[in-house]
């Protein structure tokens, strides 16, 4: 029998289990706010599950690995491969710097609610180049993972068109709503825990989020800073280890409340203008720095220069 790699992940199966309940709900009883406004409240859980599962996956079994890959894809809204291109080879590489598709500052090094707000369609745009780059590296050489990853997107779509056939309607507000909440959300959570931050600093390179609930809901995600120091760590030891490098981060990147954040960060500021930049000069958390990125590959999108680069050949 497959067993979890960590007994903490029942979590996992119970959001995922609670996602299909409330979609079973929807389609048999109709739509009922006390079944939609839970499940796009659990859309923004299910980024982080999905992000989660691509680290190294959830159970000791291959096939079981499988299954909940195609489980999870179904529920975030997108298959789970697109996480290791875009996140596992290329955010995780480069972390905001010069090379990363999912940088903050493609436009702006500022953070502006304008940004926040358009940063998931530009930001899911440039990842698609790595999507399909990927991809046809698979075609070329391992038609084997091609066939797994081919998989993802056939369960997905399959799900995707049943439902549009049976009722477009319900389709498009009990799937696609939740949908692109969750997609919104976890790009929407990307650009906050990097915009305004010192990218090269070991300790002040993430933006922190330290509030018990936000990371109950999200799987511990709002301690970034921990993450990418050790991206292979499971979530649940995510508090533990923050906890232990929190005085070497810089006071302005931790935050115990995300919405009072938010709120200042994309709202107040409409009227009192952008956030002050911050002061890193000094801090120990700067003074120590990140190992060294390695160079931008050919086909980066701002290619060194502020120009697009051609799209990679598939």
């Amino acid at each position: 029998m497959p067993q979890l790699k960590n007994p903490a992940d029942v979590r996992t199966l119970a959001f995922l289990f609670a996602w299909f309940v409330l979609e079973a709900g929807l389609w048999t009883l109709g739509f009922s706010w006390a079944l939609f406004l839970p499940i796009c409240a659990l859309s923004i859980a299910l980024g982080p599950v999905a992000h989660n599962h691509s680290h190294g996956g959830t159970w000791n079994k291959r096939w079981a690995d499988q299954i909940h890959t195609w489980v999870v894809s179904v529920a975030y809204g997108y298959p789970v491969f697109v996480w290791v291109p875009t996140h596992l080879q290329n955010h995780h590489v480069y972390g905001n710097r010069p090379g990363d598709e999912t940088i903050t500052w493609r436009y702006t090094d500022k953070n502006l609610t304008w940004m926040a707000l358009v940063y998931f369609p530009v930001s899911a745009y440039y990842q698609g180049r790595l999507v399909n780059a990927l991809l046809a590296k698979y075609w070329q050489k391992n038609k084997a993972k091609l066939a797994s990853v081919v998989s993802e997107y056939v369960v997905w779509g399959a799900v995707c068109v049943t439902a549009l056939v049976v009722d477009w309607r319900s389709a498009l507000l009990f799937l696609g709503v939740p949908y692109f909440i969750a997609l919104w959300s976890v790009h929407f959570f990307n650009y906050v825990q990097h915009v305004g931050c010192d990218w090269e600093g070991k300790y002040n390179q993430s933006r922190n989020f330290t509030g018990p609930y936000l990371n109950f809901w999200l799987f511990n995600n709002g301690f970034h800073t921990v993450h990418h120091l050790k991206p292979g760590a499971h979530w649940s030891s995510s508090k533990e280890r923050h906890d232990a490098i929190a005085d070497q981060i810089h006071p302005a990147l931790n935050h115990a409340n995300v919405w009072v954040y938010l709120w200042k960060a994309y709202v107040a500021s409409l009227w009192n203008g952008p956030e002050a930049e911050i002061d890193y000069t000094a801090h120990p958390g700067s003074t120590q720095k990140l190992p060294k990125a390695p160079p931008p590959r050919a086909d980066w999108s701002l290619n060194g220069s502020g120009k697009v680069a051609p799209l990679p050949s598939v």
